[in-house]
């Protein structure tokens, strides 16, 4: 079961729902965090669904997200099936990449069963990396790297 969600309201639908067929999950967000939310308000509604609905999520896709990048950290670590992660983060306002992927190497493996990893951001940066490919290893090991040596 695929599931696109690209609302208003996003946070709230994805803690109220259950879905226990869920393989792919994709999510347009374009507001983060307010003094009425938590701080980390997508990785708290990602876990909230895949407790809920005991499912394996192995496909996500997060597009056009202001969220800051700890909360994506928490998506990936909520999500320990997840085999393709697409980010897209069209906006001006986004935070560079190179401190996710800085912190991404820092932290490890932390996509142990990554195939395909997908970042466009703001402007033309954009990568692609796949399983069987000849950069995917270094990507694995040194994201940070990784992105350097495409970028």
């Amino acid at each position: 079961m695929t599931l696109r969600v690209h609302e208003r309201g996003t946070h709230a639908f994805l803690r109220s729902v259950r879905l226990p067929a869920l393989k792919s999950l994709s999510v347009a967000v374009t507001s983060s965090w307010s003094p009425q939310t938590a701080l980390t308000p997508m990785t708290d509604a990602t876990r909230s669904v895949v407790s809920r609905s005991q499912c394996s999520i192995e496909r996500f896709r997060l597009e056009h997200y202001l969220v800051d990048y700890n909360d994506v950290y928490g998506i990936i670590d909520a999500l320990p099936s997840l085999q393709h992660l697409e980010l897209e983060r069209k906006t001006h306002r986004g935070v560079p990449p190179r401190p996710f992927f800085s912190d991404l190497q820092v932290k490890g493996d932390v996509l142990p069963n990554i195939r395909t990893f997908s970042y466009v951001g703001s402007g033309i940066q954009a990568a692609m990396v796949k399983e069987g490919e000849a950069d995917f290893s270094l990507f694995r090991r040194a994201p940070l790297t990784w992105w350097l040596k495409i970028g």
